[in-house]
Parts: structure tokens; sequence; C-alpha cells
């Protein structure tokens, strides 16, 4: 009964681990070609680079290598593999098929082509930020180094910078907000 009850395990245990069917990654790897993962990875990579190029000018020199090595290990046919594998533990074979249906709808087409944009607004508005509240970041910084030196615990108010004058918030201000 013993051998029977581990047999058993054994098997259960195999099957756990067996990689996914062929079909299922196949269907995975579709699914990048319909979202445009080679494009959105790249269009990522090179926001990524060029917001560290702005962040640091120095860097300048060493685009180049940068890029070379984030196109080593960032690219999408060193992380191919990998995807397969988060998308396949991810979803069944089905829902990868559901998704694919739905990027060859006219909304799922729209929003591969909006992806690469949005991706990079929301990259510069989360650079905006921050550089909008350095100071209150700095302030926040220098308490809490004073804080590690055994300084007091009070620290020094945080003063707020104004929000910069965009047309969207002139509109806020135009409507009383």
């Amino acid at each position: 009964m013993r051998s029977l009850a581990a047999v058993a395990l054994l098997c259960w245990s195999s099957l756990a681990f067996a990689a996914p069917a062929p079909s299922h990654q196949a269907a995975a790897e579709q699914l990048f070609d319909m979202m445009g993962m080679e494009e959105l990875l790249q269009s990522s990579t090179d926001t990524m680079l060029k917001s560290q190029m702005d962040a640091n000018p120095m860097l300048a020199d060493y685009e180049g290598v940068m890029r070379e090595f984030l196109g080593k290990y960032l690219s999408y046919e060193a992380l191919r593999p990998d995807f397969v594998t988060m998308y396949t533990d991810t979803f069944t074979e089905p829902e990868l098929r559901d998704m694919i249906a739905f990027y060859q709808t006219p909304t799922g087409k729209k929003a591969v082509e909006a992806l690469p944009r949005l991706q990079q607004q929301g990259a510069m508005l989360g650079q905006q930020k921050v550089a909008d509240h350095t100071a209150e970041l700095e302030q926040m910084i220098m308490a809490r180094a004073l804080e590690l030196m055994g300084a007091p615990a009070e620290t020094p108010p945080v003063t707020p910078v104004p929000e910069p004058t965009t047309e969207k918030n002139q509109k806020k201000k135009g409507k009383g907000e």
C-alpha cells in the first residue's frame, strides 16, 4: 500500500513540475507577438536609458556601453524564455488564447499601439513628480540621517513646493477648484 502511495506521489509531483505543453508555450509567444512585446520592451529600455542620461548627463560618454549591456540582458530575445515561463505559469492556454483574441479586436490593436506611448508618458510623469518634490525628499532624507546619527527625533518642517504652472492647473483654477 505504501509503495502505491509513493508511486502516486511521484507521478503527481512530476506532473506538477512538467514543462508546459508546446502549444501552451506557442500561445504565450503568439500573445507576445500580438502585444508587440519586442517593441514594447525596446521602448521601455529606451525610456529607461533616456531617463538615466537626463538624470546624470555625465553618463553620456557611456551610453553605448549601457545600451550594449541592456541589449544583452534586457532584450526581448534574452528575456523571452523567462516571459514564456511567467505567462504559462500564470495563465492557462485557453486564457492566453482569450487574450490573443482580444488583441485581434480593434480595441486590442489600439491598446497595442497606445501602450508604448502611455508607458513613456507614465515614466515622464513619475520623473516630473519626483523632480517637483525633490526638496521635500531631501528634507526627509536629512531628517532620517539626523535620526540615525542619534540627533533629536524632531524633524524640520517640510516646505511644500508649489505645483508648476501647467495648462491643466490653469484650467482647474479657472473652475474654482
